[in-house]
């Protein structure tokens, strides 16, 4: 009976062992790890910019109607165009505004040592807007851009007319 009782005794400190062990090296971890990409989600959801609670409008352009085909270049309807949508904008106010450019899906069939992807012709493209927006007066620390390329499409980029569709800038105006 002696021996059962140590025999208890024993399986009883090594259980606790093994839960204390447990705790500090593979709980504690792991639980601090999933503060740490809580807090990491929470970081990029603010440098992002989305927020339930901040008031926002979205001004959706075709780039066709702005840039020259298969460049940054932005032609003077387009910036005829961007004058006015920038004085709409400085007439309301604003906290922050970003400049989002989508691509369809196509490949690029010219400038391709400029632009060897969907994602640099429209980085390029949003940051030809926000060089535009900057040279009429807007805040530098107010303004970025985003490129997203083909992998946000509105719809599909099987036909003409959905490819053209998504082929925009999105303008995102925060208050």
């Amino acid at each position: 009976m002696k021996f059962l009782n140590w025999f208890l005794f024993l399986l009883v400190l090594l259980m606790i062992g093994y839960g204390a062990y447990f705790y500090y090296y593979e709980y504690l971890p792991i639980l601090k790890a999933f503060y740490d990409l809580e807090n990491e989600n929470k970081k990029l959801i603010k440098i992002s910019g989305y927020s339930n609670n901040q008031n926002f409008t979205k001004i959706v352009i075709q780039t066709d109607k702005i840039f020259k085909p298969g460049s940054d270049e932005l032609t003077n309807e387009g910036k005829n165009y961007l004058n006015e949508i920038l004085e709409q904008i400085k007439s309301k106010g604003f906290s922050e505004i970003r400049i989002e450019s989508h691509t369809d899906s196509i490949p690029i069939q010219t400038n391709k040592h400029i632009y060897p992807t969907n994602w640099e012709l429209a980085a390029h493209r949003a940051t030809a807007i926000v060089r535009f927006f900057i040279s009429n007066g807007i805040e530098q620390n107010k303004i970025y851009a985003v490129s997203y390329g083909d992998s946000r499409p509105l719809t599909t980029n099987s036909t003409e007319e959905g490819r053209r569709q998504n082929r925009r800038i999105e303008i995102l105006v925060y208050y």
